[in-house]
């Protein structure tokens, strides 16, 4: 039998469309993840500090970890003030890499295997020494103006003419006429020993 009442009609039509168009629209509950996916943690730092003690026992059991030390000025102003110059050991045995930068921007490293074992060799035996890096990001290992250079103690009385003090051994990045920062102490034998292990290494 027809519907004599059209506008209860269209009521129950409007009411049967908002039904099923809040049911369309409503998300159904996900259900519970017993197991949900682990977070995913960090294994640690990727790179150490070699001023920090602490840190040697985390470069030594860990070979996918870099080392570094930050250098300080020739002249600070401030005992300690840091020149913005750096020393990164990379890498293991014959793939270990030296590099030296500044900031953001690399100056030079070496993956000269050779040359670095003979640089040591003549550190330990107290002998001033130079390693001359490469041009970065150069395949064809082409010499830059930047050295790594050793410099052992040496006796000499400050005067105007020469300022620096040479009473203990210092590393130190320089070009020509310019020294980019220089390690002593604590801190270069640290560094000193982290590339002989480095190398050493197979």
């Amino acid at each position: 039998m027809p519907d004599l009442n059209p506008t209860l009609s269209r009521r129950s039509i409007l009411k049967v469309a908002a039904s099923t168009a809040a049911a369309l629209t409503t998300k159904p509950a996900l259900p519970a993840v017993a197991n949900p996916l682990p977070t995913i943690q960090p294994s640690g730092p990727y790179e150490v500090d070699l001023a920090d003690p602490a840190n040697d026992a985390i470069w030594r059991s860990r070979d996918n970890i870099d080392s570094y030390v930050l250098l300080e000025e020739l002249y600070p102003g401030d005992p300690g003030d840091l020149s913005g110059c750096r020393l990164q050991l990379m890498e293991w045995g014959e793939y270990t890499i030296l590099d030296a930068s500044f900031g953001l921007h690399s100056l030079g490293s070496s993956q000269h295997h050779g040359w670095m074992t003979e640089f040591l060799e003549w550190v330990y035996a107290g002998r001033e020494v130079k390693l001359i890096l490469d041009e970065p990001q150069c395949r064809s290992w082409l010499p830059s103006a930047i050295e790594l250079k050793y410099r052992p103690a040496e006796e000499m009385v400050p005067n105007a003419r020469f300022p620096e003090d040479f009473s203990e051994p210092e590393l130190r990045v320089a070009s020509i006429g310019h020294c980019y920062g220089v390690v002593r102490g604590r801190v270069m034998r640290a560094f000193l020993d982290c590339l002989a292990v480095r190398l050493a290494s197979r």
